[in-house]
């Protein structure tokens, strides 16, 4: 298995994962990727807009779990968090000096973004595709890294909570070599998952997480809880344990962290 091939590279893309979807339901191999150096109408999670200018990697990987596995489809968005924050901090060890490497933290925030030294430059969305006649169901694992972003050129409201590893460190990334690491873990942990199920990646993710274990607040269609955030269960759920003692499983809200 190898995924990020074959690859489809655009110019610009109104969503990588919109291009995917088509791709998929049209029987497009596991592995096939699209990559655009922009995006004029990316996505988030909870249909929020994802800004995609020049200079990030935009790209969407179609990923086909055998039947046996598709119920579990929803931790493919973590097991993607870990293989971009293992990127990220590989770029990071890669291309800047011992001192200043010292000084980058990589988190991950659950459930799907990730954080250098607080701030976000990675996201990732998780679309599943029903498939037809002919044609097997697919997962569309969709990531946006902010590599050598202008943070200038990013929407004045995330300018303060957002970052790139250009901005972060002062150094120029390429984004050849960058895609390359990133599909590589991606294959690995995939594969991992396909074998072993979400509990190597979520061992990843507790190391890793900038949640777990801190004062959260969980906003959802059906939820609104204040707590700390205790554990990821393994079926991808945060455990939030509220003031009074109560412990609510969180599987779909907005998470931000608070101080304290």
């Amino acid at each position: 298995m190898t995924l990020g091939r074959p690859i489809m590279r655009l110019a610009e893309a109104d969503s990588t994962n919109q291009v995917a979807a088509e791709l998929a339901d049209q029987g497009a191999p596991e592995g096939s990727t699209v990559l655009a150096e922009v995006q004029t109408a990316g996505s988030g999670r909870l249909g929020r807009r994802w800004a995609s200018p020049r200079g990030g990697l935009w790209l969407t990987v179609i990923l086909r779990p055998p039947a046996e596995r598709l119920d579990a489809w929803p931790t493919l968005t973590m097991v993607g968090g870990v293989a971009v924050a293992e990127t990220v901090a590989d770029l990071l060890a890669g291309e800047v000096g011992e001192g200043l490497e010292g000084s980058l933290d990589v988190r991950i925030k659950w459930p799907n973004d990730v954080l250098l030294n607080r701030r976000k430059v990675a996201g990732l969305l998780g679309q599943a595709r029903l498939g037809g006649p002919g044609v097997e169901p697919a997962v569309l694992l969709g990531v946006g890294l902010n590599l050598n972003v202008d943070r200038a050129s990013l929407p004045p409201e995330i300018r303060d909570t957002a970052t790139s590893l250009s901005a972060a460190t002062g150094h120029r990334f390429d984004a050849d070599a960058a895609l390359e690491s990133l599909t590589e873990r991606l294959d690995r942990w995939y594969g991992t998952w396909l074998r072993e199920g979400f509990g190597p990646a979520r061992g990843r993710c507790l190391a890793l997480s900038a949640t777990v274990g801190r004062s959260v607040q969980a906003i959802g269609p059906k939820t609104a809880i204040t707590g700390e955030a205790l554990d990821i269960l393994g079926d991808g759920a945060l455990l939030i344990r509220s003031a009074d003692g109560r412990e609510t499983t969180v599987r779909a809200a907005d998470v931000s962290l608070r101080s304290g």
